[in-house]
């Protein structure tokens, strides 16, 4: 958090070194151009004019804007690099197994799913894989599904936003239940989203330029929809987790930042109904 502040400090100097020296610039070449104009015969003259009779300090404060420009570029140079790296990478598709069994993609109750976030929670691709045997957990057991998704969300599974979150992908899946199942890649309309062994998530990452390395948007195969869908996500810091509203968060002992997800707006849309 302090390094974003000093770097939004930073950037807002650089702004202002580059607009006050511009706006006095301005001020100062419509003042002298009003006094010139006013006692001359043209205006291109009292144009050329003004310009001679500053012309020291109108350069003076061009040059400080150019240079707080430069060193902007400078700045924005390593994302604009990064920008051309992704037509040299593309895009990267990484397969998670969750679980290696279709039955033991059930997770017994919240302690043995926290188990297996904890051996996620430092790779953000792995944690978002979690989140369709989540909800998979949801469809079958409300309760349990809700707990699993408090850990996952790093909420408070009694919380106000918790009962949001949970009204919201009740109505979502109401009567559509195979949804959670569609994000698996063995599961389809065609066999009746029926997942197999290993239970396996597609995700797809890629050189996408990053506003803040804290957060990251993924997108999570749909053999329903036969696209992918963002799910977003975000770290903890040891200080975040010590503050966790939800115990099991807060009882980690990480040796780094930890990723949980923040938000899924798209994943409950509707898919493909099964065939069979």
């Amino acid at each position: 958090e302090l390094r974003i502040g000093i770097k939004k400090i930073l950037n807002l100097l650089l702004w202002v070194g580059i607009v006050l020296p511009m706006v006095y610039f301005i001020y100062l070449y419509i003042k002298q151009l009003i006094g010139v104009y006013s006692s001359s015969f043209g205006f291109i003259d009292a144009v050329f004019g003004a310009w001679s009779a500053c012309a020291d300090i109108l350069l003076k404060l061009l040059t400080i804007s150019a240079v707080f420009i430069c060193l902007k570029l400078l700045v924005g140079l390593p994302r604009f690099v990064s920008g051309l790296s992704i037509y040299q990478k593309g895009v990267q598709v990484q397969e998670i197994t969750v679980a290696e069994t279709a039955e033991a993609l059930e997770f017994t109750d919240a302690d043995v799913f926290f188990e297996k976030y904890k051996e996620f929670m430092y790779n953000p691709v792995s944690v978002a894989s979690l989140l369709p045997a989540v909800l998979y957990n949801f469809v079958i057991d409300e309760k349990k599904g809700r707990d699993m998704l408090a850990i996952l969300l790093n909420i408070d599974a009694g919380s106000e936003d918790s009962c949001m979150i949970i009204d919201g992908i009740k109505k979502q899946i109401s009567g559509k239940k195979y949804i959670p199942l569609s994000y698996f890649t063995s599961a389809t309309p065609e066999n009746g989203y029926k997942v197999s062994s290993p239970s396996v998530v597609r995700i797809k990452t890629g050189d996408l330029l990053e506003d803040d390395k804290y957060e990251k948007t993924l997108y999570i195969a749909c053999s329903g929809s036969g696209s992918y869908r963002p799910v977003k996500l975000r770290c903890l810091k040891k200080k975040q987790i010590r503050k966790s509203a939800n115990p099991y968060i807060h009882s980690v002992k990480a040796d780094d930042l930890i990723w949980v997800v923040d938000d899924f707006p798209s994943i409950l849309v509707n898919v493909k109904p099964p065939v069979v």
